[in-house]
């Protein structure tokens, strides 16, 4: 484990190295595992880098200090001699869950066929799944999921004034297994590509509130673990409703002005990203492709919850505002499963 947090943070100070001086790497790559990748950084941190070389290579022209070349180097040296020994950490861990037989509802299975089918829930990896069965070990530690959740961590006490939840504080627990599930959690959200993580996206995006959302997500994370070790059936989501289906009362775009008079300012952003009708719109939203677009904050999700939680109240007043109109109804997915 050590091994492999030298090497998670080798990754970060290299990254972070050369982060300052204009130059990035894109998500989805890596300044350690991908070696074309490494081998710019690494030419980028030589003695004398070529002028033309470097521009051709597409990034900021300004050469690097030398200190932060010495940072590089003296890093990327460290984070190779770390990767055998983390290498065979991992492996003596393997082994030893490997030979467990962990306990099921209905008696134990192998060690091997825990990992497999732990890892099948979203953004669980083979050591997320060896983090969670070394830390919880048996279910019989725990009388229901919601213990679980408190041990890891997961399960915050609430403030509440006026029948509202004002504030929450997470509870102590377990914070390497809490750090683990939420780091996971944290790569689903940022892909959103399935049900847990667009859950989470969404959540992300109308609270403000990164945090709230990687916990949130850490805790379903959680709970499908727990019933994943208790049946010994991999993940599905068949009896998951993440995100409902919704009835949009169809419009254009530009008639929201006339139910929200501060909706003005997102129209022009909304066409340039090809939206003209609620249902385009809403499409968007639960398929999380407005999470990027720039000009859209808190307040403009916030506003769009408003519109899907209220579909009678907005489509009376349309109605008032345009008697005799014909409003089209569609059907958007909800977007809860992996279609």
């Amino acid at each position: 484990m050590e091994g492999k947090l030298c090497r998670s943070n080798r990754y970060s100070r290299t990254s972070g190295a050369f982060s300052s001086f204009g130059i990035t790497v894109s998500s989805g790559t890596s300044v350690t595992r991908d070696e074309e990748v490494r081998a710019i950084v690494e030419y980028l941190a030589s003695d004398n880098p070529s002028e033309e070389n470097v521009k051709q290579l597409n990034v900021c022209p300004e050469p690097l200090p030398n200190y932060v070349k010495q940072l590089i180097r003296l890093e990327y040296n460290n984070y190779d001699q770390n990767r055998k020994p983390a290498a065979d950490y991992l492996d003596v861990i393997r082994q030893k869950v490997y030979a467990i037989n962990w306990q099921v509802k209905n008696g134990t299975i192998p060690g091997k066929e825990a990992v497999r089918i732990l890892s099948t829930a979203p953004g669980v990896v083979e050591l997320t799944s060896f983090t969670w069965l070394a830390f919880v070990g048996t279910l019989c530690r725990f009388p229901n999921v919601k213990a679980l959740n408190a041990y890891s961590s997961l399960d915050p006490s609430v403030r509440v004034s006026a029948g509202k939840v004002t504030s929450t504080k997470e509870r102590g627990g377990c914070r390497i297994l809490h750090t683990a599930l939420v780091r996971s959690a944290d790569r689903i959200i940022r892909s959103h590509s399935e049900g847990f993580g667009r859950w989470g996206f969404m959540l992300a995006k109308s609270s403000g509130r990164w945090r709230k959302a990687t916990n949130a997500v850490g805790r379903k994370i959680n709970t499908a673990l727990y019933y994943i070790l208790i049946t010994g059936q991999g993940f599905s989501y068949e009896k998951y409703t993440i995100v409902k289906d919704a009835v949009i009362f169809d419009i254009p775009i530009d008639d929201r002005i006339q139910l929200n008079s501060s909706f003005q300012r997102y129209i022009q952003i909304l066409h340039d990203n090809d939206i003209h009708t609620t249902a385009n719109l809403i499409t968007a939203y639960l398929s999380c492709s407005l999470g990027n677009v720039r000009g859209l904050g808190r307040k403009f999700f916030l506003t769009l919850q408003d519109f899907l939680r209220d579909q009678h109240k907005h489509q009376d007043e349309y109605q008032k505002l345009h008697p005799g109109g014909k409003i089209t109804q569609t059907v958007v997915k909800g977007g809860g499963t992996n279609a």
